[in-house]
């Protein structure tokens, strides 16, 4: 009942989704962004009931309280604790290296403020278990979730999370100025409308 009012919320709000994820990949690590607001947790609950595209959503452990775990756990989060990225790699390489199919959804930005210094768990949980990376875009000023093509990371980390920081910075959060910026992108507030 929940997942369905979320639904609702999502589209009479005039949201859309742009682009598709594969349902053939068993396996995936979707990396979300830019990240700057509670709502997005919302969105991707939307998303995942509305495109039939299960996966498990990380949330910070200090939201995990009773009885609001409860209502985390029905709408798809998983607790993670971001002072100790080791144990949840751990914990996600082998899930899936147990299951046929497993997906999760991480955001590298590790926060809703401004974040240049990502975490890469997901690069280490992909590279461990050859899943691919799917990167996922929500974008206020259009009122789109964006799907782009899957990638599979490669050995290069600073390039591959150049090319992923270079296309999310195309996207505006619901507060741009906490977005993600590439080298030299001046985006200010004032440019997107909410």
């Amino acid at each position: 009942m929940i997942k369905w009012c979320i639904s609702y919320w999502f589209k009479m709000k005039g949201w859309k989704f742009t682009g598709t994820l594969p349902k053939r990949m068993k396996k995936s690590v979707i990396v979300v962004g830019p990240h700057t607001s509670r709502q997005d947790f919302f969105l991707g609950v939307a998303v995942s009931h509305l495109s039939k595209f299960h996966s498990r959503m990380l949330v910070n452990k200090k939201y995990f309280w009773f009885p609001l775990n409860k209502v985390l756990d029905h709408l798809g989060a998983f607790p993670f604790d971001p002072k100790n990225p080791k144990s949840t790699e751990l914990y996600w390489v082998n899930k899936f290296n147990e299951r046929r199919k497993c997906s999760v959804v991480m955001v590298p930005e590790s926060g809703k403020s401004r974040n240049d210094d990502w975490d890469l768990t997901f690069h280490r949980l992909a590279r461990k278990t050859g899943s691919p990376v799917a990167m996922v875009a929500l974008d206020y000023k259009t009122k789109e979730v964006k799907f782009h093509t899957h990638f599979f990371p490669t050995e290069d980390i600073d390039r591959d999370v150049d090319f992923m920081k270079n296309w999310l910075s195309t996207y505006h959060g619901k507060y741009p100025d906490q977005g993600i910026f590439r080298q030299g992108n001046t985006v200010q507030a004032s440019q997107v409308n909410n």
